[in-house]
């Protein structure tokens, strides 16, 4: 029985999660089901998130899930937002911060946890970054960096006093870390606040829906309507290539032109094939990046190592989680 049972789904980001949080979640049957908007705007779950130790109130998180406790009775309590695994504008810290606020609180939750392939996530969160608006650049080191050497006390005794970001091993100015992508420190966090944590891999959801729903129905001892056994997950689509080009250029006219002015230059940018006119990064290029980039940080080893230990079924999308096809 999972009665008055706690369930933290945590993402990650471009997992599905909008497609559980909107088509699946809320028509669970013998689950209590809470998410966005009112997870992000709600002043307890925000402060969660996005507030400092001086701002706060672990009583007023506990107050508020105890009124929703309330309001369910007994039934166990699904609580989604794929923010509780980190926001990147805050270098991912807050991932941390959030886990271990959660964890004093609600420690016998249960932890629900979609993984993916580390280079299409980064190539999935580039490209919905671009659809948002929020990012033009290419994706280079503004968005996903390599960690530096770092600045020894020997250099500063030596009379070294040369700034550079690059020898930081994270950066307040960019996104993403190829550290942030090593799935075995984000476990071993979780796992150390929490009960358990159910790891799902998102391309075994992608192609084979009927197990991976029926694993859920198991875990939350919920049941999924039959009309959305199967349904495809069409909430949220990427941009294609073309669209991505376009709306990097459309971005970059917005940062600088007011709008009138930049939708003017838009329509006839618009008109031609972006090749004709721009440079831009090809799809190639910002694989070949990333790719490079995460064998560095040590991600395709670190992915192996945890396949080996959890297993995880990595082994089945090879090409998605190891080093020795994905190069």
């Amino acid at each position: 029985m999972n009665r008055g049972k706690v369930y933290l789904h945590v993402g990650l980001q471009k997992t599905a999660s909008t497609f559980l949080q909107k088509e699946l979640f809320p028509y669970m049957a013998g689950v209590s089901y809470v998410g966005r908007p009112y997870t992000q705007e709600n002043d307890a779950f925000n402060s969660l998130q996005y507030a400092d130790d001086s701002l706060y109130s672990y009583d007023a998180l506990a107050k508020e899930i105890e009124l929703i406790k309330k309001n369910i009775g007994n039934a166990p309590l699904l609580i989604s937002d794929e923010m509780f695994s980190g926001y990147p504008l805050y270098g991912m810290i807050n991932r941390g911060i959030i886990a271990h606020r959660l964890g004093a609180l609600i420690p016998e939750a249960e932890v629900i946890l979609f993984l993916r392939g580390q280079a299409d996530l980064i190539e999935s969160l580039y490209n919905q970054y671009v659809k948002i608006g929020f990012f033009s650049n290419d994706l280079d080191d503004s968005f996903l960096y390599k960690h530096g050497s770092g600045f020894s006390y020997q250099a500063w005794h030596d009379g070294k006093r040369e700034w550079t970001y690059q020898n930081r091993r994270f950066r307040h100015l960019s996104l993403f870390s190829g550290s942030h992508f090593l799935y075995s420190k984000l476990l071993s966090l979780y796992e150390s606040c929490f009960s358990k944590v159910h790891i799902f891999l998102y391309e075994d959801f992608k192609y084979n829906p009927e197990e991976n729903l029926a694993r859920l129905e198991h875990i939350l001892s919920a049941k999924i309507p039959q009309p959305l056994q199967g349904k495809k997950n069409t909430v949220n689509p990427s941009l294609n290539e073309e669209k991505l080009r376009l709306r990097i250029i459309q971005n970059r006219l917005s940062s600088v032109f007011p709008d009138r002015l930049a939708q003017k230059y838009f329509r006839r940018f618009s008109a031609k094939p972006t090749s004709s006119f721009i440079n831009l990064q090809s799809k190639e290029e910002r694989r070949n990046y990333v790719i490079d980039l995460l064998q560095s940080a040590g991600v395709f080893e670190d992915n192996k190592t945890l396949n080996n230990s959890r297993k995880l079924g990595m082994e089945k999308f090879a090409g998605n989680y190891f080093a020795d096809v994905a190069s």
